[in-house]
């Protein structure tokens, strides 16, 4: 997780300096899913020039400032709910904690509280159902590596169980765990839906199944995909190739959990873009640890004299998943491009 800090005083300077070490002590205790530390601090007002270049970047921006600061200079920025970075403003003496942005599906909310807990601060939090203490489904979306499929449904839930009415909620795969007060597991037995009456719901799958008459549906992200192309592909191939790939096997781009490739590549352009388009992330190994990777793969010889391992695609996909996957794809090539989709087990829980 890449955090920007924004600081433009001297007193707001030192508390910058103070945050990151709090967050660098305290990682192994941060809110879960939002992976490895990596903060940066910008001091000065033209600090603030640098924040269209990292917005695309980074998964949470601070502004030690004023909240008007942080509004006027994100705003021209804002593209989608679902995919705008956290934002978050803390006044210079370290009192309040306001996440103005993504405090739900951005993690913005959870991140503030953490950092408060750090800073003996006071987290001002405003959304509804946190301040009902009722279920988020943006919230429950995140912790769980799940796509929105239609974001302006998630209203549809919040407002539903806000006035108290039953949602339901249905997996192909089950929950686990305890259902949230206001939901309830719905099934299906002998191809009927136990609960046709209830209005608005929840279904998690990977088909867009509608158990009920307002359906909001959540993809998991099990697909893990291992790239390699040739040097200085366009994001514009890669991307027309992936969803070629996709459309040939009946898959969803919001299936997609990670890219991977050989770290030769981590600065190849076009991968990135095409991460950075599709939201996730992407991650380069070393031809010795693609060496480790376990199974069953597609050797070239051109292949491993260029880059050391004998297969990028496959071993990337393989390795990233671990021990537990199934292949959806193995290695598929066009012109200069290749492309590995592996499926792991997803767990989905409150």
């Amino acid at each position: 997780m890449k955090v920007v800090i924004y600081a433009f005083t001297k007193r707001g300077r030192e508390l910058a300096g103070r945050v990151k070490t709090l967050l660098m002590e305290a990682r192994q205790g941060q809110p879960g899913g939002f992976g490895a530390l990596e903060i940066i601090c910008r001091q000065g007002a033209g600090a603030l020039q640098t924040v269209q270049d990292e917005w695309k970047e980074a998964q949470l921006f601070l502004f030690i400032s004023a909240a008007g600061i942080a509004v006027r200079t994100v705003a021209p920025l804002l593209e989608n709910k679902l995919t705008d970075p956290a934002v978050l403003v803390l006044d210079e003496m370290g009192t309040y904690v306001i996440p103005i942005l993504s405090g739900h599906y951005g993690g913005g909310n959870e991140f503030a509280v953490h950092l408060a807990g750090l800073l003996d601060a006071c987290p001002v939090v405003t959304t509804a159902t946190d301040l009902h203490g009722k279920f988020a489904v943006d919230v429950f979306a995140r912790k769980n590596n799940l796509s929105v499929l239609e974001k302006g449904r998630i209203k549809w839930v919040s407002s539903a169980i806000l006035r108290g009415e039953t949602v339901g909620i249905s997996a192909e795969t089950g929950l686990q765990g305890q259902l949230p007060e206001g939901l309830v597991e719905i099934k299906m037995e002998n191809g009927v839906w136990q609960a046709s009456d209830i209005r608005i719901g929840i279904y998690i799958g990977r088909e867009k199944k509608s158990p009920f008459t307002e359906t909001l549906h959540l993809v998991p992200r099990s697909l893990i995909v291992g790239m390699g192309c040739r040097k200085g592909k366009s994001f514009e191939e890669l991307k027309g190739f992936l969803q070629g790939i996709f459309y040939k096997y009946h898959l969803e781009l919001a299936q997609i959990r990670s890219i991977h490739s050989i770290d030769v590549k981590k600065n190849e352009q076009g991968l990135v873009e095409l991460a950075r388009q599709l939201h996730v992330p992407f991650l380069t190994f070393s031809a010795e640890q693609l060496s480790q990777a376990k199974g069953s793969f597609m050797p070239s010889e051109f292949v491993s004299n260029a880059v050391g391992v004998d297969n990028v695609c496959e071993r990337s996909a393989a390795f990233a998943a671990g021990d537990d996957y199934v292949w959806v794809l193995h290695k598929y090539a066009l012109d200069g491009m290749t492309a590995a989709i592996v499926r792991i087990n997803t767990c989905i829980s409150f």
